[in-house]
């Protein structure tokens, strides 16, 4: 007898709660979908070593090409930005980053590294530099380009 009564319930159950979930509305406007990134940077660290008294600290990246209005562009642009965008951040800091380098291995491989101080306070100011570079590159993108940057 139990067992009909569980059965009978769960039979009324339904049909209340098929009654109460919305359902599609016929006059709903219609959804509004953001384009999605039509680029990417790919940005990841590389392992760090000790170079003269400092840690050197190196970080890869890569990108997807995008286009625009103005037609194709391709990865080693985006690249090119990426570097220019490093060594003027790099520029902007001053004490505590040595000897910036950055340079282009193919079209669609980069990198850039840099000496400063050994210990947490260098590897802060590197984090920090590293991550005012990749907010310069998204400006210069328009925030149209994802950015993926990896620790």
């Amino acid at each position: 007898m139990k067992f009909l009564s569980i059965i009978t319930v769960q039979g009324l159950a339904l049909p209340i709660l098929a009654a109460a979930l919305p359902g599609a509305a016929p006059n709903a406007s219609p959804v509004h979908l953001t384009a999605r990134a039509t680029c990417a940077l790919h940005t990841q660290w590389e392992p760090s070593w000790r170079d003269g008294g400092y840690d050197r600290y190196r970080v890869r990246a890569w990108a997807e090409g995008y286009s625009d209005a103005a037609g194709w562009h391709g990865t080693r642009i985006m690249l090119e930005k990426w570097c220019q965008s490093f060594r003027n951040v790099a520029g902007h800091y001053g004490a505590g980053l040595e000897n910036p380098q950055c340079w282009l291995e193919n079209d669609n491989l980069a990198y850039a590294d840099i000496s400063t101080f050994i210990g947490s306070h260098g590897h802060d100011l590197y984090k920090g530099m590293h991550q005012e570079t990749v907010n310069q590159w998204r400006d210069w993108s328009k925030y149209t380009c994802d950015v993926d940057s990896r620790h």
